[in-house]
């Protein structure tokens, strides 16, 4: 009978090579008793224990591959194991490389808006074009290159006389239509709102272009819309400090060279 007894070893780990690596990269293990083994296990700090594929190659040897770690956990613990318990090894795993390198901005235009302006004119809900409400805002640009992302941003001191809205429209060159509007809710004098407002477009050229910013009261409302200033005062403040200001921002296409 004692043909039929099958003795186990526990598995002994010498070494695992590499070290470190990424998910799904090769690793070995070297050491002793190793087709006793019933499992590699990748475990963090946290004791979560990360099951690795692998394959006795023979008694001194494991290959197998790694299991998806979570990097920012720092140094895992290998564990070769089987019924008796487990031999220990460290492994780092890798963050992996970033593929594509960070899109920079090339740049920067900024238009400061000084007026201290009442506009009772309305911009409308249906068909809004380029003669409603009042210009208060141009920025021109040239594009490094047209495959470059502009950023049209808007920040703009609003105060009204009574309930109502204020209403942004923003256009491109001589184009009669908007590319976006925003509508601003205001609740009367003496509450004032910050209206902040942002449009993404492909350059699509190098030549000049010029973005217009049109501001008007909604054509449901009969307030009048207020910039840098509020119903009473022309100058609230003093010295000018109360402006508004338009950016155009330039960033860098991924994969093209400038």
């Amino acid at each position: 009978m004692s043909s039929n007894i099958q003795f186990i070893s526990l598995p002994s780990g010498s070494s695992i090579n590499p070290s470190y690596g990424l998910l799904n990269e090769p690793f070995v293990v070297s050491g002793q008793n190793l087709t006793q083994a019933t499992g590699v296990l990748f475990v963090d700090k946290f004791q979560n224990e990360i099951a690795s594929t692998f394959s006795a190659a023979s008694d001194t040897t494991i290959n197998g591959n790694v299991p998806l770690l979570d990097a920012s956990l720092g140094k895992h613990e290998v564990r070769v194991q089987n019924e008796l318990g487990y031999t220990k090894l460290y492994f780092d795993p890798l963050v992996p490389a970033q593929t594509a390198e960070p899109r920079r901005l090339i740049g920067h235009t900024v238009t400061d808006i000084t007026d201290h302006l009442g506009i009772n004119s309305a911009i409308p809900t249906v068909s809004p074009n380029n003669t409603h409400g009042y210009e208060i805002a141009t920025t021109s640009v040239s594009a490094i290159h047209p495959s470059s992302t502009f950023i049209i941003s808007c920040e703009l001191s609003l105060e009204n006389d009574f309930w109502g809205a204020a209403v942004v429209a923003l256009f491109k060159d001589n184009e009669t239509s908007p590319r976006r509007v925003w509508n601003y809710s205001l609740i009367g004098p003496q509450m004032g709102h910050m209206a902040v407002l942002s449009f993404v477009a492909t350059a699509g050229t190098t030549s000049s272009q010029t973005w217009r910013v049109r501001l008007g009261r909604s054509d449901s409302s009969l307030s009048t819309v207020y910039l840098n200033r509020n119903s009473t005062q022309t100058n609230p403040y003093g010295l000018d400090v109360a402006r508004s200001y338009m950016t155009v921002t330039e960033i860098e296409a991924q994969g093209v060279s400038y």
